[in-house]
């Protein structure tokens, strides 16, 4: 299933990424970023409809999120958010460590050279995330942490995602 993940989110793929949302994992095999089941997806399409009031319909946001050159990759492709304390924690740590370099060379693919905007959603893995941009060898103008928009925390990830899209001009 994660081979169908990555396909489905190629499909959406800008040929120019200037925002590249990079997010741990989806939270299983139904419900991720591309096939528009994810909390991650939610929250980044309530970000975008307050700064572009009426410029998509939910049918069409996937479209217009690459039109507007983003894209959004996953630290690991495995669901691995929801597993359940030790020994899972350990096994969790580990998966993440894994796709370090597996979302380096995805980085890379995007744009081998230069993105403009990382957003790097959950904060507790930012040093993955950094990791893996470090490893891609490109260069990007603003690279920052945000915190996951979990139901308790939601309005922290709308606020900082509104306003970085509104200051930007994305």
């Amino acid at each position: 299933m994660p081979n169908e993940i990555e396909a489905l989110g190629k499909s959406y793929k800008p040929d120019s990424v200037k925002l590249l949302y990079l997010a741990e994992c989806p939270k299983n095999n139904h419900e991720h970023f591309y096939n528009r089941g994810s909390r991650i997806y939610r929250r980044i399409n309530e970000s975008f409809a307050e700064v572009y009031p009426k410029q998509f319909t939910e049918d069409n946001f996937l479209d217009f999120f690459k039109s507007k050159g983003c894209y959004l990759l996953y630290l690991c492709y495995e669901p691995i958010a929801d597993l359940p304390g030790d020994p899972y924690e350990s096994y969790r740590i580990h998966k993440r460590s894994e796709g370090v370099d597996s979302l380096a060379e995805k980085i890379k693919e995007c744009a081998p050279e230069y993105i403009k905007y990382i957003i790097m959603i959950m904060r507790e893995i930012e040093d993955k995330y950094r990791d893996a941009i470090i490893r891609s060898g490109i260069r990007f103008q603003t690279a920052f942490a945000i915190v996951h928009p979990t139901d308790r925390v939601y309005h922290l990830f709308l606020e900082k995602n509104i306003d970085f899209l509104k200051k930007n001009h994305i």
